[in-house]
Formats: C-alpha cells, structure tokens, sequence
C-alpha cells in the first residue's frame, strides 16, 4: 500500500512550485494556468494548490502592479536585491509525460520474485506515464481496488480495458489482443505492454 501511494502522490517539484508561485503573489488561478500549459494533470494541480493553502474556486485577479517612478539615479544593490520576483525561481516544472524504457524481462522478474508488489509499482508508474500521453489510461487510483476481495474482479477487468485502450491510442497496439492478454496470461500482458511503451520512450 505504501508503494502504491508514494507512486501517486504528488511530486515534490509540484508542491514547491506552487508554494513558491504563491510566495510571489500569483494567484491559485494563474498557478493552474501556467501548469496546465505545461502538462500537468488538473487533479495533481488542483490537489497541490489544496496542499499549500489555494483554493479550487479561487478567481480573484492578480493584482495590478504599481507604475514605476522614474528616477534618473540608478539603484543602490540593496534596492535592487529587494525588488520581487515577477515569477517563482526555476519557471514553471514541466510535467514528465515522457515514458520511461525498462527492460521487459526484467520487469517481469521483478515482478515475479516481489509476489506482486513491483509488479503493482509498475503498473502505476507506466499507468501514470500513459496518462500524461492519452486522456484513455484509467485513474491509477483504481490500482487500491485490487486489494478488496470480489470488488478487484471488476476493477480488474475495467483497469486493464482502459490500460489497454492507451496502449492502443500511443502506440497502435490492439487493444483487444492486449486485454485478452491481461485475463488469460499477464506475463505476456506486461512484456508487450513494456515493449509498446519502450517504442515511445524518450
């Protein structure tokens, strides 16, 4: 469960921009805005600037800055040490839709001798990795549903169509071949599933 959750939470890169953003004085909107530009899924947005203190209905405009003095003397250090910021440091993070390349045999002895645990690390980190690609790839949230008896069945069966109705939207895959993979034999499922990804890897 720990692995899972770690793999989902929001990054710390997020976090501190947003709370750096707001340091600055943009406003929970323009924070949005500006991630939104970039990438970065609403909900991991809208969860970040919870975390800092934003609000999601927050619309108020950022406001106006004053018109600066003319002045014909330049400024001392000081002064110029204490202007602020127009824009937190290091710019807006850019999300890492990228897809990672893993061996995929590797993958599946992981896998294997983890008895499951990094093969769950796995299926979120690539489900994440799909998401930042496809609006298709399920919800890896889903993933804590394999853990409730009967209830797993069905969030299986409908994580694994979404999984790989992305594979297909990225990469061409067959989408029905690949679940059909998924429920009769899931080692073969994630080998493909790797090799399809690792054609989009950066």
């Amino acid at each position: 469960m720990k692995i899972i959750y770690l793999a989902i939470m929001i990054t710390k890169e997020l976090i501190d921009y947003v709370r750096s953003a707001k340091a600055s004085g943009m406003s929970p909107n323009d924070v949005r805005k500006a991630l939104s530009e970039q990438g970065w899924p609403q909900e991991d947005i809208d969860e970040a600037i919870k975390t800092i203190g934003g609000t999601k209905a927050d619309s108020a405009a950022k406001p106006a800055m004053p018109e600066q003095k003319t002045r014909s003397e330049p400024m001392t250090s000081k002064e110029s040490t204490a202007q602020p910021s127009a824009s937190p440091a290091g710019g807006v993070p850019v999300q890492p839709g990228g897809i990672k390349k893993r061996n995929p045999i590797l993958v599946l002895i992981f896998s294997l001798i983890t008895f499951g645990i990094y093969f769950l690390y796995w299926l979120v980190k690539t489900t994440k990795e799909l998401r930042g690609n496809t609006p298709a790839a399920p919800n890896p949230w889903i993933i804590i549903l394999f853990l409730i008896p009967f209830v797993n069945l069905i969030a299986g069966l409908y994580y694994y169509w979404k999984y790989s109705k992305a594979i297909n939207e990225i990469t061409g895959f067959n989408a029905i071949l690949l679940f059909v993979l998924w429920i009769l034999f899931f080692p073969a499922a994630q080998i493909i599933s790797q090799m399809q990804l690792n054609k989009k890897a950066a």
